[in-house]
């Protein structure tokens, strides 16, 4: 299996490990699983500094006050983009 297609697999089994029989994430489930499966501390600094509600109502792409896997994946690319220009390779989401 391509790298590629390992991590969005691991995105994937991840955000089904905290999503509801419906497919979503609820706003807790999207900060526990922020909070637990986010251990490099750069990251976690960002995400205190902007606050979880700002983040929070960004990843709600389409207000509905759920997540989706689309929405985490969107979120992911935002945090791997961060990680690019603030951290550099040395940041380990």
């Amino acid at each position: 299996m391509s790298a590629l297609k390992n991590h969005i697999t691991g995105l994937k089994e991840v955000f089904d490990k905290y999503a509801d029989s419906d497919g979503n994430l609820t706003k807790d489930q999207f900060k526990t699983l922020l909070e637990t499966e986010i251990e490099d501390e750069g990251v976690k600094a960002m995400i205190a500094q902007v606050g979880f509600e700002k983040i929070a109502e960004k990843a709600d792409r389409d207000n509905d006050g759920k997540y989706s896997f689309r929405e985490l994946c969107l979120f992911a690319a935002y945090l791997g983009r961060h990680c690019n220009k603030k951290c550099g390779k040395k940041c380990d989401a």
